[in-house]
């Protein structure tokens, strides 16, 4: 009885040992290392992309490397369950996948392309209506517009843009129009004036001609900028990320000059031709508040 009590001590251990050791060894078993490459490219052009990737194995460990200027590069994994691939960096909108890497007993190769959608500087982003008119209140359009770019900004944290903004119409023209249907008005009272002034007598002084009048757009564009910026306002580094532009306006925009206007016959002939009208362009329709990809950095600048 002694001795099969001892030969039990000796014999459970050694079942539970070897029993461990086979767990342990089939779990190692399955962590043969696979080979992951591929070629990461442009999703409009096919182009290769360089760019930089982060790799979250199954267990959350992160390596990070970036592609070739081929576009091509390779990753090696010693876990199976699904990896999770970043593509992130100046040049590059950032997109993750997701690729399962089944367990294995031998090294193994898996071939897996990516595409990618390439930042490039210029390329629009939206172009909208993005005012009220003469306005520097944000129409629910460009509001909505802004809304997107700040999110985009958000997952991009590398990615720079440029707004543009735009006047409505050409505003300094009917000002001006304005001041010289005035001034004329004045000559010709003055010149009625002169004729009339009695020999000896100081004949009053001519009109003096109206000072070239500040254009309202001026300050127009940059209460729209204003504008812009407060609905970016809580983007990260947006003064450093965003840049303003002022854009002119289209040229069925931009005012045209009548043709003079003749002076009647008969009765008072002799005065002076009526001061020319500016035409009024067309009713607006074009964009008012224009983004797209700004500055693109090379790679680890």
């Amino acid at each position: 009885m002694i001795r099969q009590m001892i030969i039990a001590r000796i014999v459970r251990p050694a079942a539970l040992i070897a029993a461990t050791f086979a767990v342990f060894g089939t779990a190692a078993a399955q962590q043969a290392v696979t080979r992951i490459e591929g070629k990461v490219t442009d999703e409009v052009t096919g182009a290769p992309v360089e760019c930089k990737m982060y790799v979250y194995t199954p267990s959350g460990k992160k390596t990070s490397q970036k592609s070739g200027t081929d576009g091509t590069y390779l990753v090696l994994i010693n876990e199976a369950g699904d990896c999770k691939f970043v593509f992130a960096g100046y040049n590059v909108y950032r997109k993750e996948e997701t690729l399962n890497v089944p367990p294995n007993t031998q090294f193994k190769d898996i071939k897996k392309d990516f595409k990618v959608r390439a930042l490039k500087e210029g390329t629009p982003i939206f172009s909208v209506r993005g005012f009220d008119r003469n306005s520097a209140n944000l129409t629910a359009q460009g509001r909505k517009e802004l809304e997107g770019v700040a999110e985009q900004l958000r997952v991009n944290q590398e990615m720079n843009v440029l707004i543009s903004v735009v006047a409505d119409e050409d505003q300094l023209g009917p000002v001006r129009a304005q001041a010289a249907a005035e001034h004329a008005k004045a000559m010709d009272a003055w010149k009625k004036a002169v004729k009339k002034t009695k020999k000896g007598a100081t004949p009053p002084d001519e009109p003096v001609a109206p000072a070239d009048p500040v254009d309202p757009n001026v300050q127009l564009l940059k209460d729209r900028i204003n504008a812009v910026k407060n609905a970016l306002s809580a983007v990260k580094n947006v003064d450093v990320r965003v840049k303003y532009a002022e854009m002119v306006l289209p040229s069925t925009q931009q005012p045209t000059a009548a043709a003079p206007v003749a002076p009647k016959k008969g009765k008072g002939k002799g005065k002076s031709a009526e001061t020319p009208a500016q035409t009024q362009a067309a009713a607006s329709s074009h964009a008012t508040l224009v983004a797209s990809v700004g500055k693109v950095k090379q790679l680890f600048d």
